[in-house]
């Protein structure tokens, strides 16, 4: 099997804001097979896509959804960016890419299902997470879902067995967790 080429939140350029439908059309019309990209949890149950814990100065898990949206276009500067939900990401790529989601919080394995059973993504997917916790939910949830712990440390490597995940994704230097595979 070839490797995967994926795009980090999906492209990280100048005029375009990462995790947003256009870095995800950056990144496929870049010829990426697919992208990363990073969920949390609204205080209204709302699944969105962002990396960081605060938008615009808000919590996310503090926050409504139309909090976030609306203190979004307040302040994001490109037209048409909008606040990305779970559900936008499925609808528009599950047909065309290989989606990695990754959890940054617990709570999500019901918006994951729901999103999963709506769009099944035919080019594949990995649902990944540094959370053991949010890794054992899915899995108790659906054993069919495939799971990536991601590591920078040799301490979060080393729970790889113990947890039911297919893939291992090195979040740092790979020669620093070099030992714990045993090479």
């Amino acid at each position: 099997m070839p490797p995967l080429l994926l795009g980090h939140r999906g492209a990280r350029v100048p005029r375009i804001i990462e995790n947003t439908i256009p870095a995800f059309e950056y990144c496929l019309d870049a010829e990426c097979d697919g992208f990363e990209f990073d969920v949390r949890l609204t205080k209204d149950r709302r699944a969105v896509v962002c990396h960081d814990e605060k938008i615009c100065g808000l919590k996310v898990g503090d926050a409504d959804h139309a909090e976030l949206v609306e203190r979004w276009s307040a302040n994001k500067p490109t037209a048409g960016t909008d606040l990305c939900r779970l559900e936008d990401v499925f609808s528009h790529f599950s047909n065309r890419a290989f989606l990695d989601i990754e959890l940054k919080v617990e709570g999500l394995t019901q918006s994951v299902r729901d999103a999963l059973q709506d769009h099944v993504p035919q080019r594949g997917y990995v649902v990944s997470s540094f959370l053991p916790g949010v890794l054992n939910d899915l899995h108790h949830a659906d054993k069919k879902i495939p799971l990536g712990l991601i590591a920078d440390c040799e301490q979060d490597l080393r729970l790889w067995s113990e947890l039911p995940v297919e893939y291992v994704i090195i979040a740092d230097d790979p020669r620093r967790l070099r030992a714990t595979f045993g090479s």
